[in-house]
């Protein structure tokens, strides 16, 4: 018996922005975006969508592809920075309503570009501790929805979607013997916590109101994402060259053995 993806969903809302309509409004052209980023169009999400109702679908497609049933679920893990409420209730609490996962737990981890790989991290660990129980992870953002659409070195970058996979023991025969390895690193580099950030978290105060003394009442606003791209880029190229020969270096794998990479992109 061990622990292993046994099904994957995504989702991706239908209606797709390309370089062509961003270039109505903004300086820009479909042959420059493509040169800089290699993208051609992105998935918008509609109004009636959020990060909640994708996150869910593509969790209801993986449950679908691994066989299992809502109560068959101990954990559910949305990794999200575009949470549909901020900062409660948990997009993974409106995703287990949705869902009708009523044995699970649910909690968001917010680690940006790399959240799925932490949620990832931390389900391992949950059905390696509950080996009966099948553990729910998703990606999922929104991230259109806090971008500023005047700036064309940022809202180019993005889209919405979801992913989700189901984590479980396989107790088919010869699972145990499978020759499947697995190994991660987690990281961070708090210096460059500058580089990509959004206003509207608890750092600042609010301003008092000299006739009361208490905090002054604001008209709620949605801050928008500010990204340096260029200092995103050379540290996300420096940092995954390392990482990859690092991990390869734990599994005993020298890097012209490997068939496929999976990066995640970044732009600058």
């Amino acid at each position: 018996m061990g622990i292993r993806i046994l099904g994957t969903g995504s989702y991706l809302p239908p209606r797709i922005v390309t370089n062509d309509d961003i270039a109505k409004s903004l300086d820009t052209s479909d042959e420059w975006i493509f040169s800089h980023t290699g993208i051609h169009s992105r998935h918008v999400a509609d109004a009636g969508e959020s990060t909640s109702t994708m996150a869910a679908k593509a969790a209801q497609k993986a449950m679908e592809a691994a066989h299992v049933q809502p109560e068959d679920v101990g954990l559910i893990v949305v990794a999200t920075s575009t949470p549909d409420y901020n900062p409660f209730p948990s997009t993974a609490c409106v995703v287990q309503g949705i869902l009708g996962c009523a044995n699970a737990g649910a909690f968001d981890l917010q680690a940006a570009c790399a959240g799925f790989v932490y949620a990832l991290e931390q389900a391992r660990g949950f059905v390696n501790f509950y080996p009966d129980k099948k553990a729910l992870v998703i990606g999922a953002e929104c991230l259109t929805r806090i971008l500023d659409w005047t700036d064309r070195s940022s809202c180019i970058l993005f889209g919405d979607g979801a992913g989700a996979v189901v984590l479980g023991n396989d107790e088919a025969p010869g699972a145990a013997s499978a020759k499947t390895r697995a190994h991660t690193i987690l990281g961070a580099d708090g210096q460059g916590s500058h580089f990509i950030t959004r206003s509207g978290g608890c750092k600042d105060a609010l301003p008092i109101d000299p006739a009361t003394g208490v905090p002054a009442k604001l008209q709620p606003v949605l801050p928008q994402l500010v990204l340096m791209g260029h200092d995103v880029f050379a540290f996300a190229v420096r940092t995954l060259s390392k990482v990859a020969a690092d991990l390869c270096a734990k599994l005993g794998t020298a890097p012209e053995e490997l068939d496929r990479v999976f990066a995640h992109q970044a732009n600058g």
